[in-house]
């Protein structure tokens, strides 16, 4: 474990792998009830902004030196690598959000932009021939293909960090 609050090193550079423990470090503090989740998205940005380790000295000032014996190094540093965080589950291990791939894949995304531009086309094309009172209709074409593209029968991709 990095110990930030030395003065003889305030002034080295932070590693992003230093950054990391920094934030696993919070994590750990917030399990434990330590902090709140408002001071620790404020402490870990604090963090990630930081330079030198006397930047985050501040951070842990108020907190205990052996936080980290609660259980954070059974979570990898990695997993706060991202500025996204998964509020911990009454066991303390978090629950990463599903993420769901469209169905069709880039095809299905493909879809998904061209179609306002074919269903713009299709209203002026239609307007122009048969008049323009039911060619709005073509726009309902967006939400329908986001529907089948986005909807319910997605399937589901695994997380990548």
């Amino acid at each position: 474990m990095t110990d930030f609050t030395d003065p003889q090193t305030a002034a080295l550079r932070l590693s992003n792998p230093e950054r990391d423990e920094a934030v696993a470090q919070l994590n750990a503090n917030l399990r434990e009830g330590r902090i709140t989740e408002a001071e620790f998205t404020e402490r870990s940005a604090t963090v990630r902004a930081a330079i030198t380790r006397g930047e985050v000295a501040p951070v842990f000032s108020d907190l205990p030196a052996d936080a980290h014996l609660g259980g954070a190094s059974a979570v990898p540093p990695a997993a706060f690598a991202s500025s996204s965080y998964s509020s911990p589950t009454s066991s303390g291990s978090s629950i990463p959000e599903p993420r769901n791939a469209p169905i069709g894949g880039r095809a299905g995304v493909v879809a998904v932009s061209i179609t306002p531009f074919i269903a713009l086309l299709l209203f002026f094309v239609t307007g122009i021939v048969w008049g323009y009172n039911y060619s709005w209709l073509w726009f309902l074409l967006v939400p329908l293909v986001g529907i089948i593209v986005y909807g319910g029968g997605t399937r589901r991709r695994p997380d990548r960090h």
